[in-house]
This record gives C-alpha cells, sequence and structure tokens, in this order.
C-alpha cells in the first residue's frame, strides 16, 4: 500500500504528523466530512425517538390493576381506624395495669443494689484489716530480728577494718 505524497512530510519520507497534519489522519487515510457525521446524528436522533415513542406507547396500552385494587375505600378506612383505636385503647390499659408493678420492681432492684454495695464495702474493710494485720506482725519480726542481724553483722572481720580478708 502506497502512501500518497500528499500525508508525507515534505519528501523525506516520514508521516506528516510532523508536517502539522494529524498522524490520525495520516493512518485514515482522509479526514471525516463534516456532512457524514451530521448524517449519522440525524439517524441516531430518528432511532431514538422511535425506542422511546415505543416505549409511551406500551405503557399506555398496558393493562393496569382497577382504581378499587389500588385504593382503600371508606368503609375500609372506617375499620382499619376502628381497630387501630382499639388496639391502642389496649395497650393504654395495659401500661396502666403494669405501670405500678414495673416501679415497685425498680424500686426494689434499687434496695438489692444497695445491700449488695453495703456487703462487699464490709467484706473489702475486713480484707483491709486482715492484709494490715498481717503487715503488722512481718513488722514485728523483723524488728525483733533486725538487732541480732545488725550484731552479726558488726562481728565480721570486715565491718572494723574496712576490708576483707582473702
Amino acid at each position: 500500500m502506497e502512501i500518497p505524497s500528499l500525508l508525507l512530510a515534505s519528501g523525506t519520507g516520514a508521516p506528516a504528523h510532523a508536517a502539522g497534519v494529524p498522524f490520525l489522519f495520516a493512518l485514515l487515510g482522509q479526514a471525516p466530512v463534516p456532512a457524514v457525521v451530521g448524517n449519522w446524528m440525524i439517524v441516531l436522533a430518528l432511532f431514538c425517538s422511535i425506542i422511546f415513542g415505543f416505549a409511551i406507547v406500551v405503557d399506555r396500552y398496558r393493562r393496569k390493576p382497577p382504581a378499587e385494587a389500588t385504593f382503600a375505600t371508606k368503609t375500609e378506612v372506617a375499620e382499619i381506624r376502628a381497630d387501630s383505636r382499639r388496639d391502642l385503647t389496649a395497650l393504654r390499659g395495659e401500661m396502666a395495669s403494669t405501670d405500678g408493678k414495673i416501679f415497685t420492681a425498680i424500686e426494689n432492684l434499687r434496695l438489692e443494689v444497695k445491700r449488695d454495695v453495703h456487703g462487699l464495702d464490709v467484706a473489702s474493710e475486713k480484707r483491709s484489716s486482715k492484709i494490715h494485720e498481717r503487715i503488722d506482725t512481718l513488722a514485728a519480726a523483723y524488728a525483733s530480728h533486725q538487732g541480732a542481724v545488725t550484731a552479726k553483722l558488726d562481728n565480721l572481720p570486715c565491718s572494723k577494718t574496712g576490708r576483707c580478708p582473702s
């Protein structure tokens, strides 16, 4: 396939994009004519309008359920209201009867928690007093043995001279 001389840059054999003509047009051979692009746009618009028109016609003539099937009648609405009012009054009655029970249950829980906290405080106080007693006995034992240990340390030969014999 021979490249036309118009697409080559000034007889050098190089593609024409170096001379200012886009390289894509050099590959295609020629630029698309604007009239051809316009014709394709018209065809595309016509095709889209036919499809949308067909969709509108199908939507308009499809079977639709009757209005009675989609909306409630006045008697149905009245029945629904009566049922909901009956349910609400029953709930209010249950709430009124359980109010006293709930408050007494909450008060009992509060008292039980107070008793538990008091019991925990007493138990922790007993534990801490036992720990302090043990510390006191250890301190007394240390004090009684401290004198004996210091006397033994004082009798070592290193403590008087500052040097230990080797």
